[in-house]
C-alpha cells in the first residue's frame, strides 16, 4: 500500500505534467482549428487532436473513480462534473465521426462536428476545469494556476501564448519536453 505522502507527490507530479499537457494541447489544437480552412487537409488533423484531448479531459472531469486512471474525484472527493445535453451531443458527433468506423459516420456537413461544437465544448471544459482547480487543496492549486487560463500554452516553448485569446501571460513554468 502506498503511503499518503508518496501518493500526494504522485498526484502533484501528474497534475504538473499530464493534466497540463492535455490542457495545453486542447487549446493549441482549438486555436489551429480556428485558423485552418474546414476544407483543408490540416483542419481534420487539428480536429482529431482537439477531440482526443477534449475527450480525455471530459472523462477526467465527469467520470467515477477508476483504478487505472486519475479522475477529478481522486483530487477532490466527490468531484464529478455533470454531463450536459451539449456535451453529450458533441461527443455523439465525435464518436460517430472520429472514434469509430461507424456506419452512422456523417457525410453531410450538418451532421458533422464543427467549430461551433468545439466552441461550446471548450467553454464547458473551461468552466468545469476552473471549478475543479478552485476546489483543489492549496499545494495542488499552486501547480494548476494556469489550467483555467486558455492563454497559456504548455510544452517545450512554454512562453508562448494562444493568439485566439486576448489574455496573455509573461511566462509559464517549464513542464518538460513532450
Amino acid at each position: 500500500m502506498e503511503s499518503a505522502g508518496r501518493l500526494a507527490t504522485e498526484k502533484l507530479e501528474w497534475l504538473k505534467e499530464h493534466l497540463a499537457y492535455e490542457w495545453g494541447l486542447l487549446h493549441h489544437a482549438y486555436g489551429r482549428m480556428l485558423e485552418a480552412s474546414p476544407t483543408s487537409r490540416d483542419w481534420p488533423c487539428f480536429f482529431e487532436c482537439f477531440a482526443l484531448h477534449a475527450r480525455n479531459l471530459y472523462e477526467f472531469l465527469t467520470s467515477e473513480p477508476d483504478p487505472r486512471n486519475f479522475r477529478a474525484s481522486d483530487f477532490v472527493k466527490g468531484r464529478a462534473a455533470k454531463k450536459t445535453d451539449l456535451t453529450k451531443g458533441v461527443f455523439q458527433k465525435i464518436d460517430a465521426q472520429l472514434m469509430h468506423m461507424s456506419k452512422r459516420r456523417p457525410s453531410v456537413p450538418a451532421g458533422k462536428f464543427n467549430t461551433a461544437d468545439a466552441a461550446g465544448l471548450i467553454s464547458w471544459l473551461r468552466k468545469e476545469m476552473a471549478g475543479f482547480v478552485a476546489e483543489l487543496p492549496a499545494p495542488m492549486q499552486a501547480v494548476c494556476w494556469h489550467l483555467p487560463n486558455p492563454a497559456v500554452m504548455i510544452g517545450p516553448d512554454s512562453n508562448t501564448t494562444n493568439p485566439h485569446v486576448e489574455t496573455t501571460l509573461v511566462s509559464t513554468p517549464s513542464l518538460g519536453k513532450r
